[in-house]
């Protein structure tokens, strides 16, 4: 064998062996997008981990479904106390077994800032996605951030410049979405279409999908443009739930029900869409679509989220923006009667012109990011020497 051949051989980047925990529909995505891109250069990487359908598509190994694990509030995870203790420690033994070269926490922050530290006192290098929102409340998890994380992956500019302020080793990413999701022109025809998006969360459905249906018909019994409303499922697992909310409307709405795997080609059909806030609303944006963003909490977790929430706006297209082109209406706000009133005004009036401007704009500053770079080049930076250095 010739000298060549053989420095070639060993200059091969060995099996490289990953654990990535997502708690939620949106870090389930975000998982799947770097599994896919990663795989793409480096296809015998081993992923392994907590997610669910987008990361187990793109050939993660399922340790557990994150949408047993999903809840929206503290009394919830109170309530949950003893099963989320039973899932951090089967977690933490597994991640030892496994001794990956690198640990991806994405989101889901009241778990993962333990596995971080768990990682940290057993010398696991890791990697935060989309880290905690200190900017907006529970500023004290920088500390934690600062001693645990090696690196953190931020996916909004505001987010890189506040972390570099507090002099964290911050990446800006280049954002999954703004590379997939095309501006969608205002469809054309007599009716309207409205997307209806209750959330992925057992509770979120259950408060926001009943609300959002009551104005939907309250809509529809003021006006005699023909109007269709689509539901969007983030879920399979959420179609008895919510099937069994839609069953009382059938007779008075015009609605379909919508798999994911027809999410965005629907979307694109939309001329407004009621959302919770999240993810979504960034989809949303990028997709041109004017929306209301909608959130209300039991009584007990929004007098906590008073005290604890320090930004003017929770919606993130306000926040990238830092300004209102997108109404909220919270907790006492999201009613009937304002909900119909916005969606009056986006469907009937200039307001939905003027939204989609903004909308366009907002797309403009998330995708013509410079400094930004791929999720994909800072793992493999990190993984296997790559010249990306964070920026």
């Amino acid at each position: 064998m010739s000298t060549a051949n053989t420095s070639s051989k060993l200059s091969r980047p060995l099996h490289k062996n990953v654990v990535l925990i997502a708690g939620e529909a949106s870090g389930d995505f975000y998982a799947g997008d770097l599994i896919t891109s990663l795989k793409k250069i480096h296809p015998d990487t081993h992923f392994s981990g907590m997610a669910g359908s987008h990361a187990e598509t793109a050939g993660m190994k399922l340790w557990y479904d994150y949408s047993s694990f999903s809840t929206m509030g503290w009394t919830e995870a109170l309530r949950n106390y003893r099963k989320y203790y039973t899932l951090q420690q089967d977690l933490q033994n597994q991640i030892l077994a496994q001794n990956p070269d690198l640990l991806i926490l994405i989101d889901y922050a009241g778990l993962n800032l333990r596995l971080a530290k768990f990682a940290h006192e057993h010398n696991i290098t890791c990697l935060y996605y989309i880290p905690p929102k200190v900017w907006a409340w529970n500023k004290k998890r920088i500390h934690k951030l600062r001693r645990y994380a090696n690196n953190i992956a931020v996916l909004y500019p505001f987010e890189a410049t506040f972390f570099r302020g507090e002099n964290l080793p911050v990446s800006l990413i280049l954002h999954p979405l703004s590379q997939k999701l095309e501006y969608a022109h205002p469809p054309v025809g007599m009716g309207k279409n409205i997307a209806i998006l209750p959330g992925s969360r057992k509770s979120e459905i259950d408060i926001i999908l009943p609300i959002q249906l009551a104005s939907c018909y309250a809509l529809k019994l003021k006006h005699k443009t023909p109007l269709h409303f689509f539901i969007f499922l983030s879920d399979s697992s959420q179609t008895l739930r919510i099937q069994r909310t839609v069953m009382a409307w059938r007779d008075k709405l015009d609605i379909s029900l919508i798999p994911t795997a027809q999410k965005y080609d629907t979307l694109k059909k939309c001329h407004a869409a009621l959302a919770m806030s999240g993810t979504i609303t960034v989809e949303l944006a990028l997709l041109g679509i004017p929306h209301i963003i909608l959130g209300k909490l039991a009584l007990i977790n929004y007098l906590m989220y008073l005290c604890v929430y320090s930004q003017k706006w929770v919606g993130l297209p306000n926040l990238i923006m830092q300004k209102s082109i997108i109404p909220e209406l919270k907790q006492y706000e999201c009613s009937e009667a304002k909900i119909v009133a916005h969606l009056e005004a986006i469907l009937f009036t200039q307001q939905g012109v003027l939204m989609r401007q903004d909308l366009l704009e907002m797309r403009t500053r998330l995708t013509n990011t410079k400094t930004a770079v791929p999720i994909e080049s800072l793992v493999s930076n990190i993984l296997y020497g790559l010249t990306y250095a964070p920026s």
